[in-house]
């Protein structure tokens, strides 16, 4: 999938290495690569978790990114119908 936040894709505002296909794309639009993660933690790792995507991630330049935390109400394994805990 390719993106763009509000940085506009340009790679200029970037640190880490862009492959030059990417570099190489015609018009004004460069796409910067981007990457989603989702996990599901128990409520009582959430600070920890975070604290180490935000010490691993931050470069203090524009395109960081953001951690959205949300509650997941259930977990169901589709295969043998476990659900909570068990799921997981």
């Amino acid at each position: 999938m390719l993106g763009r936040g509000k940085q506009k894709g340009i790679l200029g505002e970037v640190t880490f290495n862009v492959s030059p296909e990417l570099q190489k794309q015609e018009g004004s639009m460069k796409y910067v690569p981007k990457r989603m993660i989702s996990l599901v933690v128990a409520d009582e790792d959430v600070p920890l978790v975070v604290a180490v995507l935000i010490k691993i991630n931050r470069t203090g330049k524009v395109g960081d990114g953001r951690i959205f935390v949300c509650p997941v109400e259930e977990a169901v394994r589709i295969r043998t119908g476990e659900r909570g805990q068990a799921a997981l």
